[in-house]
């Protein structure tokens, strides 16, 4: 399916979905409040850094929620959406494990990402060592590997960022089926990397594609991503589906 038909399916999924927008209605002002907060002064921060995670956390359990509600209208198990809806990613079937999902992958993509740091670290050592000597090869070693180590961490970051992205809905067909085997964080990962093998790039230009909306968000000072969020989320979820009956 190409990247306008995905787009296409979405747009009559919201629409021909009832309250499929009031789903969104707490994640919107869940980012409109942590919008805010990035406006108001904190004299130590840390009350701001608690808060904004623990507001950062709500708001992708309800997206989640959302997301997990259209999945099934898009199948055909849900004929209707209710308001309550946007809290199925809550129940205790799904929160700890979801919880646990995305702090392993937020590990590993910090990981990742320190690699690409440590480059960093290598290329100013470099240019340091270079002022200081400039008979050795040492500075040139130091800068070249500086920038494999960079160069890498920031690819991988990507490419595993994508390669997790289906890894929640993954998890939410595998406890639908069977919550009482559910196979693990681990599996789930590797499952959500095994079914991107290939379309990951398809998936980045699916988020480049709503670049223009992202623009319209900051033209109308926030007010569109009442209608962004579920659009770009629903696209999200027709990606996923498209890619499991692939």
């Amino acid at each position: 399916m190409r990247i306008s038909d995905i787009k296409t399916t979405a747009r009559r999924l919201i629409a021909g979905t009832k309250g499929s927008y009031a789903l969104y209605a707490i994640a919107i002002m869940l980012v409109y409040a942590s919008l805010l907060l990035g406006f108001t002064p904190s004299e130590t921060g840390v009350g701001f850094n608690l808060t904004s995670l623990l507001i950062s956390i709500l708001t992708l359990f309800f997206t989640l929620s959302a997301n997990f509600t259209m999945l099934l209208v898009a199948r055909n198990q849900k004929q209707s959406v209710q308001f309550s809806d946007n809290q199925l990613a809550f129940s205790r079937h799904y929160v700890w494990r979801l919880l646990l999902l995305y702090i392993v992958q937020g590990i590993f993509l910090m990981l990742l990402l320190g690699v690409a740091l440590l480059g960093v670290s290598l290329i100013v050592l470099g240019n340091y060592l270079v002022t200081i000597d400039t008979t050795s090869y040492y500075p040139l070693a130091f800068t070249c590997l500086g920038w494999i180590f960079s160069v890498y961490g920031v690819i991988a970051v990507v490419r595993y960022y994508f390669a997790y992205r289906m890894t929640a809905y993954i998890a939410f067909d595998r406890i639908n089926r069977d919550p009482d085997n559910y196979p693990g964080t681990l599996a789930i990962i590797k499952d959500s990397i095994a079914l991107m093998k290939g379309h990951k790039w398809r998936l980045f230009l699916l988020d480049v594609s709503f670049i223009l909306w992202y623009l319209l968000i900051l033209m109308t000072f926030g007010l569109a991503y009442i209608y962004v969020l579920p659009y770009t989320n629903a696209s999200e979820v027709v990606f996923y589906e498209q890619l499991k009956k692939a």
